[in-house]
């Protein structure tokens, strides 16, 4: 996800929690999403000096407030045309920066506000250029609020998740939630597995039920949660390994764009290459695919464990076109 989405997506549950909840401060927002006070104060400074809301700081309560008390407003005489919001949708659909269920809920009451012979057209031209069907995504705001609130208090979650890569239908989990984090147009839940005692990411979407449950749980003092995302490759977690590649020079802007700047190492470069050293998690499974879209241009030093597996891999695709 480009760093303007994920920021995006921060800020917009930040106002969302402000809105909603009674008990809003910099620290409970830092522990939310996994990013320092400094962070936190920018992004309020940006929703309210850049965007606009009058967001202010309660000193009696210590919180932050959102006030409605616009002067100048007069929204019904500015009502939308139906071609405007259809515009408007079809802009957000096109953008790659904007995700996640803040944008699906903006389209989806975008299309709410047109006439129904408008809508139904829409639609249709929708499914016609091959879109995906638009649904309120209502459910998944609303985790992030109850994970916000388990979050503050120090209480676990019953989740009940629908995974990709089980054979089961649903599973039952007890979690202890650390944090949330956005990657392209999905939102993600990092928590630990009370019964597997490892720390595992929930994608939202996959969540069917999230309650709160009033057991304790706490995050551990020494959990960063910007460096265990770090290093988790496409979000997938398991077991953190150090590795050490050596790649095509032609390929920096490429690992300048994958790899987060301020976790991995070059050790060595020269005109035709160089080598970096860094820490990934679960490297056997969607990093490795990485490795071998780039065509030989990368070469795994460390581990040799990831070394074999390219080998058979590589093994494996000649066998099938020879």
């Amino acid at each position: 996800m480009s760093d303007v989405g994920k920021k995006f997506n921060r800020i917009m549950a930040i106002l969302r929690l402000i809105q909603e909840e009674n008990d809003v401060n910099r620290k409970s927002l830092a522990n939310f999403c996994g990013v320092s006070e400094r962070t936190i104060s920018r992004y309020i400074e940006i929703l309210r000096d850049s965007l606009g809301f009058q967001i202010y700081f309660d000193h009696q309560e210590k919180t932050y407030k959102l006030s409605y008390d616009i002067e100048g407003s007069d929204i019904e005489s500015k009502a939308l045309k139906p071609e405007e919001i259809i515009l408007m949708i079809m802009a957000l659909d096109s953008s790659e920066s904007l995700g996640g269920p803040e944008i699906i809920n903006l389209k989806y009451k975008l299309i709410s506000h047109l006439p129904d012979i408008y809508k139904e057209k829409y639609l249709k031209m929708r499914k016609r250029l091959g879109l995906e069907s638009l649904k309120s995504e209502k459910g998944r705001t609303d985790f992030i609020n109850k994970i916000y609130r388990a979050i503050l208090d120090k209480n676990r979650l019953d989740i009940t998740y629908k995974p990709a890569y089980h054979n089961e239908e649903v599973m039952e989990v007890n979690v202890i939630p650390y944090g949330v984090t956005w990657k392209i147009d999905k939102c993600y839940l990092i928590g630990k597995d009370v019964d597997d005692d490892k720390v595992i990411i929930y994608r939202l979407d996959r969540i069917k039920d999230l309650s709160i449950n009033y057991e304790k749980g706490e995050i551990p003092e020494d959990f960063d949660m910007e460096e265990y995302i770090a290093s988790c490759w496409n979000m997938f977690f398991g077991e953190l390994e150090e590795v050490v590649i050596k790649f095509d020079s032609s390929l920096r802007p490429l690992v300048n764009d994958k790899f987060e700047e301020n976790y991995y190492e070059v050790i060595s470069e020269d005109e035709t290459s160089f080598t970096i050293k860094t820490e990934i998690r679960a490297v056997e499974k969607e990093f490795k695919r990485w490795l071998l879209k780039l065509e030989g241009k990368a070469e795994v030093l460390e581990p040799e464990s990831l070394r074999e597996e390219l080998k058979s891999s590589a093994r494996e695709i000649l066998e099938l076109y020879s």
